[in-house]
């Protein structure tokens, strides 16, 4: 069975890649929308597939691109922008801008303010942590990577700045860091117990996220000296097909009705405060 499915996604991507570099087969308006398995953003397998709080969100668009075909990719985000660099159609939500991914893709102007990256620990193995923290209860980095017995997890290409990306790139710190594509998989590791934290976005139901069936209770820990916030765009390729869509999208969120019905599927992933606050830098400039 595993075979099976392992096929399928083979032929979805070979099928994908096809019409990228074949723009004549038929696939002038098809738009690729990437989803890397990060749930709850993007649930790529299982009973909750597509529908992560960006699938829904990502579908909300999909609903009033009516000109256009769609094709859901299941990549990650290194191939992501990788593809998007090379190749025009390509669009991706949510990405954080950074001056080097401006060179490559175009962001829409409305903008998610979301919770910054945390430490992401077992809620049963909170206490491990209590050294590490400053006197505002956030994770000191400094002392984190000091670590010789802690292992973490971060996604490769995400835009880390200060200092987690400090911690990264000390390349002769005591603490394990192991560097994976999906965030579902240092969801695994952690659940399994192979890692002990990861660095990414706390994102979770009230209940925990289901996956697969399992509850993954997790926490985030502030990060001293991390932003609390992100912003988070909608970015397409820079190109004719990728300026047209960002044009029709930056259109439809510029309604405050329609900015609010994109933003809800965040609802049941974030504290009341967290999502009051998901849309209120969102206002165009």
């Amino acid at each position: 069975m595993k075979e099976a499915f392992f096929n399928i996604g083979r032929l979805q991507t070979l099928l994908l890649a096809f019409f990228i570099v074949n723009p004549s087969c038929g696939a002038e308006n098809l738009i690729q929308w990437a989803t890397p398995d990060s749930p709850p953003m993007h649930i790529n397998s299982g009973p909750d597939s597509g529908k992560g709080f960006a699938d829904l969100s990502q579908a909300y668009l999909i609903r009033h691109l009516t000109d256009y075909q769609h094709a859901r990719w299941h990549v990650d985000t290194p191939r992501a922008f990788f593809e998007m660099r090379q190749h025009d159609g390509i669009c991706y939500f949510p990405v954080l801008k950074t001056p080097e991914r401006e060179t490559v893709v175009l962001f829409s102007h409305r903008a998610m303010n979301l919770p910054g990256y945390r430490v992401i620990v077992s809620q049963d193995k909170r206490k491990q942590f209590d050294s590490y923290l400053n006197n505002s209860d956030r994770v000191d980095l400094e002392k984190l990577r000091e670590s010789e017995t802690l292992k973490g997890g971060y996604v490769l290409a995400q835009p880390y700045e200060g200092p987690i990306a400090s911690l990264l790139n000390d390349t002769k710190k005591p603490l394990k860091l192991t560097a994976v594509p999906h965030l579902s998989q240092l969801q695994k590791m952690l659940r399994a117990g192979f890692i002990d934290f990861y660095l990414y976005y706390p994102f979770f139901a009230p209940e925990g996220i289901s996956e697969d069936g399992f509850l993954l209770p997790f926490l985030g820990l502030a990060i001293e000296g991390s932003p609390e916030k992100v912003k988070a765009y909608v970015a397409c390729s820079r190109g004719p097909l990728g300026q047209a869509v960002i044009t029709r999208i930056d259109g439809l969120l510029s309604n405050n009705s329609n900015w609010a019905e994109f933003l809800s599927p965040l609802r049941s992933w974030l504290s009341p405060r967290d999502f009051a606050a998901a849309g209120s830098d969102g206002s165009m400039p």
